[in-house]
This record gives C-alpha cells, sequence and structure tokens, in this order.
C-alpha cells in the first residue's frame, strides 16, 4: 500500500519493491487486503483506524497473528446466553465473580488433545447435541437419557446427574484423596457439595 493508504498499481509494485509476482497474484493480494478492510470494518483510506493497523501489522513479526487478535477484536461476541444458562442451571450465587475468561481458556491449558480441546470448547459453549436438543427439533425419538433411560437428557443429567455418571465421580473424589494437589478438606468438602446438589436436583426432577 502506497503512504496514503491507497493500494498501489501492479507497475508500481514491481517497480517499488522488485518483487517477482504475476498480475494475478497481484490480484489476490489487492482481493485480501480489500476482503480484510472490510472485514474489520474500516473506512475510509487514510483514516486512524487504518493507519493503527497498519502499525501493528507493520511491528510484529507473527503477522498472522497479530491479523488474527485485530480479527477476532472485531468480530468476536460474549456467548451470554450459555453464560446465564450456565449460571441457572448450576443455580450458582455469586455469578458475578466468575472469570469467564479464564474458564474459556482452561481447554488450552488442561490438555494438548485437539479432539479434548474441541470437545471442552463444545461443552463450555453448550453446543453437545443431547437427547433433549435432538427431540426438540424432531431429530430423536425420544428425549430420554442414551444411558440410564429413566430422565431428561440434559447437560448437566448427561454429565452430572446420571447414575451412570456416578461412579466417575466417586473416581474423581479417591484420585484426589491419593495425590497432594489439593488439601484433603477441600476435597470432602467439594464432594459434599457435589453429591447435595444432585441429591437436590434429583428431588426437582
Amino acid at each position: 500500500m502506497a503512504s496514503d493508504s491507497r493500494i498501489v498499481s501492479y507497475s508500481c509494485l514491481k517497480d517499488k519493491f522488485c518483487f517477482p509476482v504475476s498480475f494475478l497474484e497481484f490480484c489476490s493480494l489487492t482481493s485480501a487486503i480489500r476482503s480484510a478492510t472490510r472485514s474489520l470494518k474500516l473506512t475510509l483510506p487514510g483514516e486512524k483506524d487504518l493507519e493503527n493497523v497498519l502499525l501493528k501489522l507493520n511491528s510484529t513479526n507473527k503477522l498472522s497473528q497479530a491479523a488474527s487478535k485485530i480479527l477476532i477484536g472485531k468480530k468476536c461476541t460474549r456467548p451470554e446466553k450459555s453464560q446465564k444458562k450456565w449460571i441457572r442451571d448450576c443455580e450458582l450465587v455469586d455469578a458475578e465473580d466468575l472469570a469467564w475468561e479464564s474458564i474459556y481458556l482452561l481447554p488450552r491449558i488442561c490438555t494438548l488433545s485437539t479432539k479434548l480441546r474441541n470437545f471442552q470448547f463444545k461443552f463450555l459453549h453448550r453446543r453437545i447435541a443431547t437427547n433433549s436438543y435432538l427431540f426438540k427439533i424432531k431429530f430423536s425419538e425420544s428425549n430420554l437419557c442414551c444411558f440410564c433411560q429413566t430422565a431428561q437428557e440434559t447437560l448437566l443429567h448427561l454429565f452430572w446427574e446420571c447414575p451412570i455418571t456416578e461412579p466417575f465421580w466417586k473416581n474423581v473424589q479417591q484420585f484426589f484423596g491419593s495425590v497432594d494437589l489439593i488439601a484433603a478438606s477441600q476435597v470432602s468438602t467439594l464432594c459434599h457439595c457435589l453429591r447435595s446438589q444432585r441429591r437436590e436436583k434429583r428431588l426437582v426432577i
């Protein structure tokens, strides 16, 4: 791009920068610049937004990473619906103290497996197709849990309340009790809260 933020011509690019590019490659490049400009919702050439973007891109060696952060910053929205559903389902009282940014970073911290990260991303954003949802859109014949067949298969039931899931949480309790990652008193307190919450949920059901 020229100093006035206008895209240079093909001949000017070849003469000034001596780039060995064909005319088709030049067209692809200019098309990508215009597309990025529209995606970033930039205004007319020469204005401050475009200047700031160009300065950021020119001042880094990791061009793709910088461009990705700019695009995400312009387009990303907070998933308020899924957050409200988690707060409702888990009956959280101090919901304002939740650090959602840290919660969404957990999949990247806990594992290097792409499949597990993808699963945790879907779980946190409530994008796992349970029988309750599939039955609602008439894609399943029943909304009952595929394991116990006694209750409606929601996310909370499938991963928390189902009697088939209980042995897993018992193993979790035993694991944390056998290692020194957290204090034993905290393990017992946590597991007591989990069991009491499951009992309360069952009474509601």
